[in-house]
């Protein structure tokens, strides 16, 4: 599944395209690692998991760089949102190992704080009504 998820998120030419892709590997790999509603994975199962994931957190790591600037870029939200998640998902199972890519997403995660309103749209509208 991630090869195919990947290859779309390299790929696609829309970026609604790319969006998705991302959302359907950050869904992917919360299964794995957070495993159904019903009952938690058991710690066998988890790491074989997680070595499944670890076998492409090169390739994801450096796609998920990519799409990050890519939605920083082209002002696209709902980009940047998915690959944050899937961001964080990667750095839970990759725990320490994650830390050596640090630097890779710091600059781009600043980008986002300071050009992200502080205020929400529905916060703006309560306001304007109240005044």
């Amino acid at each position: 599944m991630l090869p195919v998820l990947l290859k779309m998120m390299q790929e696609e030419a829309l970026i609604k395209s790319r969006s998705q892709a991302v959302s359907c590997a950050v869904n992917f790999v919360r299964g794995l690692i957070q495993g159904g509603d019903e009952e938690p994975l058991d710690e066998d199962t988890l790491d074989t998991n997680k070595s499944l994931i670890m076998g492409y957190s090169d390739q994801l790591v450096a796609t998920i760089s990519s799409l990050l600037q890519a939605g920083i870029t082209e002002n696209y939200a709902p980009l940047q949102e998915e690959t944050l998640a899937l961001l964080s998902c990667l750095a839970e199972v990759m725990a320490e190992k994650f830390a050596a890519h640090y630097n890779q997403f710091m600059p781009g995660l600043k980008q986002i704080l300071r050009t992200t309103p502080s205020e929400t749209k529905a916060q703006k509208d309560l306001r304007a009504n109240c005044i």
